[in-house]
């Protein structure tokens, strides 16, 4: 017969004891475990990162497709551009434009009989230049539009009815009067040679030498910004006169025969220039918005 031993298994004792794994078997499986969260760790890991450069690859793709609808619409930005710059420069034109084809008219009209100008200039603002023009320092005074008048008149009277004369032109705000003086004894006996007498037009002790400014603030003097003020310094010259008057003298007969002032005969051709140029802007300014509106 064989022997059957009916002890409990956990009872037993020397070789017929069951086998005990003990605390190697939580060794283990603690490191099967660390071994499974490294594993999931490194496959999310390369999961995100697989994603993270699909989203990459989308966005670029998008930032091409952008360049490429703002390259196809690159040239109606230059159109709009171009339009709201020749806006400005209409703009700038309409604002420097000054009636200075009236202004001279009513100059002469209103120049004592005894007085004649040398040197006659008219700018928009005191930053204009104009060649030959004469060199008053009370221009930087008047901000906007004025008549600069250098000449001589026959005595000091006739200078004080001009500054009257001109103070009564329609749109005259002030005159300002930088000198007024007569020569003294050497240079009406011609004793002067100088530079500075070369201009002079005094020929005798008793006619006075004048410099003034008819100032006209209450015209608007253009803005000096961006394109406009571009616009506007080109338009300047075109809005400028410079006139001079002859003078004869006869010394036999002791008296003096002036010529009055008179407008460039360039004046109105730069006057018609000017608006010809403005009202060709205006038309291809309305072409350009027509276009854009289509």
């Amino acid at each position: 017969m064989r022997p059957v031993n009916l002890i409990p298994p956990d009872q037993r004792r020397g070789e017929a004891a069951p086998a005990r794994a003990g605390a190697a078997s939580y060794i283990v499986v603690a490191v099967l475990f660390a071994v499974l969260f490294a594993v999931t760790g490194v496959v999310l890991t390369n999961n995100d990162v697989d994603q993270k450069k699909s989203d990459l690859a989308a966005v670029q793709a998008q930032q091409t497709e952008a360049e490429a609808r703002a390259d196809a619409l690159s040239n109606f930005a230059s159109f709009q551009q171009m339009k709201d710059n020749r806006v400005l420069t209409i703009a700038s034109l309409a604002q420097s434009r000054f009636d200075w084809e009236r202004v001279m008219r009513e100059v002469s009209r209103v120049l004592p009989d005894h007085v004649w100008l040398t040197n006659l200039t008219g700018t928009v603002a005191p930053e204009v230049e104009v060649p030959k023009s004469a060199t008053v320092s009370t221009r930087t005074n008047v901000a906007g539009p004025a008549l600069t008048m250098v000449g001589c008149a026959r005595s000091q009277d006739d200078v004080a009815a001009l500054i009257a004369a001109v103070g009564d032109i329609d749109g005259v705000t002030r005159v300002l009067v930088e000198k007024s003086e007569k020569a003294d004894v050497e240079t009406a006996t011609g004793g002067a040679t100088d530079a500075a007498s070369e201009e002079d037009c005094r020929t005798r002790s008793s006619i006075a030498q004048f410099a003034l400014i008819a100032a006209f603030d209450e015209v608007v003097a253009p803005a000096g910004n961006g394109d406009a003020a571009t616009a506007a310094a080109a338009a300047a010259p075109a809005s400028t006169t410079s006139a001079t008057a002859a003078t004869t003298t006869t010394p036999a007969a002791g008296s003096t025969t002036t010529t009055d002032a008179a407008v460039v005969p360039e004046e109105q051709q730069q006057k018609q220039n000017v608006e010809g140029g403005i009202e060709k802007a205006n038309k291809a300014a309305g072409l350009i918005g027509a276009g854009d509106g289509g």
